[in-house]
């Protein structure tokens, strides 16, 4: 039995909610037989996706990083989750990360995850706070990489690279991922 790398927080409902009918049709599918969302590879348990750590590798503050706890924290309207925060630890102390799936990512959204991962890193006095928006395309990294730039009002050029913020009180790290393995 594979274990899993680190602790998802779920609802007790989750995995014994009933099908969800799609449409009109009268076809359902039980949570264990719907297709992934992108968000499944961070709320799984099993590590980061590779993109986020190849980029994570790439600064020796996150070159260790490694995932805690997870909490998805907004379901979308087929109990997916859209976003999660994860706290976790690297060599440079904790870090509190939001997790936004590109395809639910506009200005409002991105916000209040910045608020719930800045509120959570003073809570556990974590020394980063990163933002993601994942995607399983470039073209919806690309949508996730403006989204950033317009919530934060900075400039973003590249893909699959950190850039901070130094507009917030604190500095918060931003990215927009493309691939999910």
């Amino acid at each position: 039995m594979k274990e899993a790398d680190f602790l998802i927080a779920r609802p007790v409902s989750y995995g014994n909610s009933p099908p969800v009918v799609i449409g009109e049709t009268g076809f359902s599918f039980r949570d264990s037989d719907r297709p992934k969302s992108i968000m499944d590879v961070w709320m799984n348990g099993e590590g980061f996706p590779a993109a986020a750590r190849d980029v994570f590798a790439k600064y020796p503050q996150f070159a260790d990083i490694v995932g805690l706890i997870g909490v998805p924290t907004a379901p979308r309207e087929h109990r997916r989750p859209s976003s999660g925060w994860i706290l976790a630890r690297a060599s440079s102390g904790l870090v509190s990360i939001a997790i936004r799936n590109a395809q639910d990512c506009d200005s409002e959204r991105l916000a209040e995850d910045a608020a719930f991962a800045t509120e959570e890193a003073q809570r556990f006095a974590a020394k980063s706070v990163v933002i993601l928006v994942q995607a399983e395309t470039g073209r919806g990294a690309e949508i996730g990489r403006k989204a950033l730039e317009k919530t934060f009002a900075t400039d973003i050029p590249e893909l699959n690279r950190l850039y901070i913020d130094r507009h917030a009180s604190s500095p918060i790290w931003l990215a927009s991922l493309s691939g999910k393995n």
